[in-house]
This record gives C-alpha cells, sequence and structure tokens, in this order.
C-alpha cells in the first residue's frame, strides 16, 4: 500500500484548484485592462503619436504605481506597455474610478485568499488520508490527480531541492 507524501497532496490540491486559479487570473487580467484604459485617457493624444514616431525618446512600461484614493503605491500591470512620464510611474485616479479599480481588486484579494484556503485545506485532507485506497475510498475526486501507484522503499521526502543545490 502506497503513501501519499506531503509533495504529492500539494501537487493534488494545486490540479483540483486549476479552475479557482484561472479565475485568479482572470481578474488579475481585467483589473490590468481597466487600469491601462484609465491611465490612457490621461495621457495626451500628441504625446501617444510622438512616442509611436519616435520609442527611443520616451519611456515605455508595463507596470504603474497606482496611488492615492484608497491605493498606497500599489504597483499594478497593465494590458499594454504606454509610455509614461519620465521616470515617474505614478498614477492618481479619480475617486469615481478609484472605486472601479478597488472593487477589482478587492475581488482579486479575496479570490486569492479562498484560493489559497482551498488548497491548504484539500493538501492537508490528502496528505491526512495517507494511502491511495483511504483517498480512492474517501476523496474520488482526486484519484485522477494522483501519480502511479509505485510500491518502493525509496525515501520519501523530496530532496531535488537539496540536489539541485549541490
Amino acid at each position: 500500500m502506497s503513501r501519499i507524501t506531503k509533495e504529492i497532496a500539494h501537487q493534488v490540491a494545486l490540479k483540483l484548484t486549476s479552475k479557482k486559479f484561472e479565475e485568479c487570473l482572470k481578474l488579475i487580467e481585467e483589473l490590468a485592462v481597466e487600469t491601462f484604459k484609465l491611465y490612457s485617457n490621461t495621457v495626451p493624444k500628441e504625446i501617444v503619436e510622438l512616442s509611436k514616431k519616435f520609442p527611443d525618446y520616451f519611456n515605455f512600461s508595463e507596470h504603474l504605481n497606482v496611488t492615492g484614493n484608497g491605493f498606497s503605491y500599489d504597483q499594478i500591470k497593465i494590458s499594454e506597455k504606454s509610455v509614461v512620464k519620465s521616470c515617474n510611474k505614478y498614477f492618481t485616479p479619480s475617486p469615481q474610478d478609484a472605486k472601479v479599480l478597488m472593487a477589482i481588486k478587492n475581488k482579486i484579494d479575496d479570490a486569492r485568499k479562498s484560493y489559497k484556503d482551498l488548497v491548504f485545506e484539500i493538501e492537508n485532507l490528502v496528505y491526512h488520508l495517507r494511502t491511495y485506497a483511504k483517498v480512492t475510498e474517501q476523496f474520488p475526486e482526486a484519484v485522477p490527480f494522483l501519480p502511479n501507484k509505485a510500491i518502493t522503499n525509496a525515501l520519501a521526502i523530496n530532496i531535488d531541492d537539496i540536489r539541485k543545490k549541490l
């Protein structure tokens, strides 16, 4: 009878929660698109046109530091590279825009927390069931994500990290 290691339990938990992880990524992309849209409205059209003609003379960034109106220098990835003022990558949204961005940011925080909690719970459940037979009996949703049973007397500790350092 094969034992479930902490590493196997963690891998099973990650695979079972992949849909939740995708939801988090979609929310992050939504925040990136919305931030880019709002920031683009603040850059004069002439500057954007010049930056397209002479890109070597302008600074571009994929991140903005959003400040004020509920944000505290939060670095947010934007959906496209955008021209920024010299080295200053700060963006202060209007109070109405900040509400929209903050609502998305709060959704992201909630989704991340629920994802991490779910991974932790599944990992502990699978690890404490200890054997493939108990997992099959009590938590059949995890069975497709378990590695093939291999009865072995080898070390059950993951030492790949230590080997990489050598």
